[in-house]
């Protein structure tokens, strides 16, 4: 049964769909905006309102969790640095 599952497939199989998520939230991150489809967007966003959450707090363990997902150093570091510090007020992050 489908009960309560929330991923969509995005036609893809499963290391395609992750590796895509991956690029979504890094460019996110670093351009500040990105466009794509809708679709891929309503996937992505929550991913990356996790991340930029975790980046709000910036200990080892958050680095670390942020880090399994985005491999990419250069990536984490301007997360932690400039774009958490944008957020550390709001509560909302994304806007669609």
């Amino acid at each position: 049964m489908r009960h309560r599952l929330s991923n969509n497939k995005l036609s893809r199989p499963s290391s395609q769909r992750k590796a895509l998520l991956r690029n979504l939230v890094s460019d996110a991150i670093m351009y500040g905006r990105i466009k794509t489809t809708k679709a891929k967007a309503k996937e992505a966003r929550p991913i990356l309102e996790k991340m930029i959450t975790l980046s709000k707090t910036k200990d080892f363990n958050s680095i670390r969790k942020v880090s399994e997902f985005i491999t990419d150093k250069s990536v984490v570091d301007h997360l932690f640095e400039n774009v958490a510090e944008k957020f550390l007020e709001r509560k909302v992050v994304t806007q669609e």
